[in-house]
């Protein structure tokens, strides 16, 4: 972009300098959801973590991939594994190294050209040990 000013008598015309500037497309906003299956889970059983990206409006389905973590997005937390989504905007991942206890779990959707980034809400999975139920806090001795 230029500017340029033309003059009038006693002012002399002048022209700015060049500016460069991208014009984009505006991303649309998604959400994430994330569900864990089974739930409760058993201590060593698979676990399957499903992450579905939702847009808000217009045409198009999101691309790309997503990561899940295990802990917290703003305190410590971990990457468990990256996969990308499928053409429902679905994507899964499997493991069964979960340890016992209630471990909090998200999804972040990393985004596409098209549409924007996105963070699940924690999800707080009760896994069982071996000796039943464990409740929120209670510590078994393994």
């Amino acid at each position: 972009m230029q500017a340029a000013y033309l003059g009038t008598p006693g002012f002399t015309a002048s022209t700015s300098g060049t500016v460069d500037q991208l014009v984009g497309p505006v991303k649309t906003t998604t959400s994430t959801a994330l569900m864990s299956a089974p739930d409760p889970s058993v201590l060593g059983s698979p676990v399957t973590l499903t992450a579905t990206v939702t847009k808000q409006t217009g045409p198009g389905t999101p691309t790309g991939a997503v990561s899940f973590y295990s802990g917290t997005p703003s305190g410590p937390h971990a990457l468990l594994g990256t996969s990308g989504l499928n053409d429902g905007a679905r994507a899964t991942w499997a493991t069964s190294g979960l340890g016992a206890g209630t471990d909090g779990l998200y999804a972040v959707y990393t985004g596409d050209t098209n549409f924007a980034d996105s963070t699940s809400p924690l999800v707080l999975p009760v896994k069982l040990d071996d000796n039943g139920p464990a409740t929120l806090g209670e510590h078994r001795p393994a």
